[in-house]
């Protein structure tokens, strides 16, 4: 299928969008910038560069688009990205600058345009892994005990018991309370380990303690792996023709 074949169904697609919401109308900047997208990204090859194959190595396609407040920018950038890596066979990754858009593409926006795009298709959230709870760090640090049960070596257990000492008691208490209401939460499936999905987010050095790292993270070798938020959270991109991360 050629470039202008590729670059035209997918503003078909968005266009599409536009006709099937009720009350939407179109808008010459954004169709604009749809248009663009669709050009940018169907002029691109794909692949992987092996210079021992002798074969073109794949062609970049770069845009740089500013449109201001209304334009309705996700509408115009995601129906003709999509599209495209629908029809390509491929999956199309979208970062964006705060996490607070994100959750709006995830949220909001994606869920109402796969309801509406012709072409089915999944998407998945990509957050880092410090955004996750570790649940073997935070089941200690909650009191409950079952990292010790385990028989897990703690690395950091003398740096985390010169800390407690220096803290006022009241405040160690709250802390362990806290933690413990977390642990409770996470283990009925009521809240799924992402530090944004809180009611209230905590403090950096509260939340610290109990974030997954790459540092001290032992994959599958760890005793809580199966229940592991941040590894569950990354199947699901597996399957997803959309991923939506943050810079």
């Amino acid at each position: 299928m050629s470039q202008q074949v590729w670059a035209a169904q997918a503003l078909e697609s968005f266009d599409a969008v536009v006709s099937a919401t009720e009350g939407f109308r179109s808008r010459a900047g954004q169709r604009l910038m749809a248009q663009q997208v669709a050009r940018t990204f169907s002029s691109a090859t794909l692949g992987k560069v092996d210079e021992e194959s002798g074969e073109a190595a794949p062609t970049r396609s770069i845009a740089v688009i500013q449109a201001g407040t209304g334009v309705g920018k996700s509408l115009a950038y995601c129906a003709p990205a999509i599209a495209l890596a629908l029809s390509r066979g491929t999956r199309v990754l979208i970062s964006t600058a705060t996490v607070a858009l994100q959750e709006q593409l995830v949220n909001k926006d994606l869920p109402a345009l796969a309801a509406l795009m012709p072409q089915p298709f999944k998407f998945a959230l990509a957050k880092g892994r410090g955004r996750y709870v570790c649940k073997l760090k935070l089941d200690r640090l909650a009191g409950t005990g079952e990292a010790e049960e385990e028989g897990e070596d703690d690395l950091f257990a003398e740096e985390e018991a010169a800390a407690r000492a220096k803290r006022p008691r009241h405040e160690t208490e709250a802390r362990i309370q806290f933690y413990s209401t977390m642990a409770q939460t996470l283990s009925k499936g009521a809240w799924d380990g992402d530090r944004d999905s809180l009611d209230t987010p905590p403090e950096p050095e509260v939340w610290s303690p109990v974030a997954a790292e790459g540092a001290s993270c032992t994959g599958k070798h760890c005793p809580a792996f199966s229940q592991c938020t941040y590894y569950d959270k990354r199947k699901e991109l597996v399957g997803a023709q959309v991923i939506v991360a943050n810079h």
